[in-house]
């Protein structure tokens, strides 16, 4: 089976057109994953236990001459692969939106897309899957269409 669209919706959709939906299903997770594919299973009779595996932890420090050099408009791009990585970024550089000029959003998924949305970037390149090599498409598809 393949996805017919990326993240959770995405795997719920597939399974239940081929009714899979209604078995129970172990997610090894985040204590921060979303919940939509479990609202999906439940919805279609199914159960899913989750089992939180790891925690998204934001570190203690932070890089602030990056921080400033960003500000300063020294990057042409950031690649963001997760939404946590978006929020950690915004929280440590001590602002809520994004103001910092034209510099592009590489990011994998609709929900990291959202995520770079919220807070304020406006130039946000979402690559067609979630795996490596559709980032490095998106990343060649944009500059080389930019120049």
């Amino acid at each position: 089976l393949v996805n017919e669209s990326a993240g959770a919706e995405g795997l719920a959709a597939t399974l239940r057109k081929h009714n899979c939906l209604s078995q129970h299903f172990l997610i090894p997770c985040a204590e921060k994953a979303r919940r939509e594919f479990e609202v999906e299973v439940e919805k279609a009779g199914g159960k899913v236990d989750r089992l939180t595996i790891y925690q998204t932890v934001r570190p203690s420090d932070f890089d602030q001459a990056t921080a400033q050099r960003l500000a300063r408009g020294e990057f042409d791009s950031a690649m963001f692969l997760s939404p946590s990585a978006v929020y950690n970024f915004m929280d440590m550089l001590g602002t809520d939106s994004f103001a910092y000029g034209d510099s592009v959003a590489f990011c994998v998924g609709p929900t990291t897309r959202k995520a770079l949305a919220v807070k304020g970037w406006k130039n946000v390149v979402m690559s067609e899957t979630t795996d490596e090599d559709s980032m490095i498409d998106a990343v060649l598809a944009y500059y080389c269409k930019s120049k």
